[in-house]
């Protein structure tokens, strides 16, 4: 009978079936609450990575207008996609497909171009709208790099 009596008392200290249902659906509400967090943190981050192509594009573009100061160098901007063209032939240095839910308002600015002392020939603002935001490309008048901001 006392032998009996120590098997209960070892099996008593384990956690029951209702403390691991409890447990599990603790760990679960913490891991639902992270997951989109570290989503919306990723969106974020593709969004910075693309406007800063964007940018550094049109600083080769303004580069390029140095270096062919006698050529039509541009940026032409479409719906989906831009692309950097030189000369009267339109010969595409470089075409970038915008990222999927993403669209140019170029409703204002067709195409970005510089004149041979890098300052950009028509001023204004490129809408580039994505699945979440509204970024304003603002391209100043002088030489000035173009301003990004958030709406």
């Amino acid at each position: 009978m006392e032998k009996y009596y120590n098997l209960l008392e070892q099996n008593e200290t384990g956690f029951t079936l209702i403390e691991h249902i409890i447990a599990l659906s603790i760990l679960t509400i913490i891991i639902s609450l992270i997951v989109p967090v570290s989503f919306q943190r990723l969106d974020q981050m593709n969004d910075r990575q693309f406007l800063q192509l964007f940018s550094n594009d049109l600083l080769y573009t303004q580069n390029l207008a140095f270096h062919y100061p006698l050529d039509d160098v541009r940026l032409k901007l479409n719906k989906n996609n831009y692309a950097i063209l030189i000369g009267f032939q339109n010969r595409v240095i470089v075409q970038r497909q915008l990222p999927k839910g993403w669209e140019i308002n170029n409703d204002e600015i067709k195409q970005i171009s510089f004149n041979k002392l890098g300052t950009v020939l028509k001023p204004g603002t490129v809408t580039i709208r994505t699945e979440n935001n509204h970024y304003d490309i603002i391209l100043p008048f002088g030489k000035g790099r173009e301003r990004i901001v958030k709406r």
